[in-house]
């Protein structure tokens, strides 16, 4: 019977057939890192295996099952997605549908062209720029809503 760690590999070795080029580079060049790298015995990537092993235990099932829709569509709190456009493990159209029922207090999605599912891995700076606009965004509404507070009270 194959252990967490070896059903990943064959998951992966499937999974490749789908990424996008930016996600098989990036695979590829953090494996390079990896093996060149003098300080990854056989010891650390032992317990490298066992970590994810024991990630995938206790996260798997919920990552590889969750229904997003079923979750439903009302938050009450900011919701912003940054998404690889070519995504196709997570499905920039399914990702796009459920995005468009959302109803927020703010809500954004960013697609990042050439892109795919390690978009925070492979593109990097596009991914940080992202995220810094939500952050602006956020501190944007949160400075109106604290000058609507102090004009209402003074």
């Amino acid at each position: 019977m194959l252990g967490k760690f070896e059903q990943y590999i064959v998951m992966r070795k499937w999974l490749n057939r789908y990424l996008a080029p930016a996600d098989l580079a990036w695979l590829k060049k953090s494996d390079e890192l990896v093996r060149a790298n003098p300080e990854v015995t056989p010891e650390v990537l032992k317990a490298y295996v066992a970590g994810y092993e024991n990630s995938m235990a206790g996260l798997g099932a919920t990552l590889f099952t969750t229904n997003m829709p079923a979750l439903g569509y009302d938050f009450k709190v900011p919701f912003f997605v940054i998404q690889g456009r070519n995504d196709q493990i997570t499905p920039t159209v399914l990702v796009t549908d459920y995005f468009e029922n959302i109803k927020a207090p703010q809500k954004r999605l960013t697609l990042i062209d050439g892109a795919g599912h390690f978009v925070a891995m492979s593109h990097t700076p596009e991914f940080v720029a992202a995220l810094r606009e939500d952050v602006r965004l956020l501190r944007g509404a949160h400075r109106a809503l604290s000058h609507g507070k102090r004009a209402r009270s003074g």
